[in-house]
């Protein structure tokens, strides 16, 4: 799922997951830059344990190398108007 399409969902047009946090206290920031390339998609899916998991994927749907997170637990949503 992209995570841009569920921050749409969730709190409309505009809208960006800033920070993504997993067990125990364990997070990643995402910054706007990297929100708004489009040769990046932030994607959170499901393992195979049934916990979500959170990394990038390119254009192509190849993951890319760096930064991912596991068994993610809350996301930091900011709508368009708060931005």
């Amino acid at each position: 799922l992209s995570l841009r399409a569920l921050a749409e969902h969730v709190a409309g047009a505009g809208a960006a997951v800033t920070e993504v946090i997993g067990a125990e206290g364990a997070s990643c920031t995402i910054p706007a830059a990297e929100w708004t390339d489009e040769t990046r998609i932030p994607v959170l899916r499901l393992n195979r344990r049934g916990r979500f998991k959170f990394h990038w994927m390119g254009a192509d749907l190849a993951p890319l190398p760096g930064e991912e997170l596991r068994c993610v637990q809350r996301l930091v949503i900011v709508s368009a108007a708060r931005a």
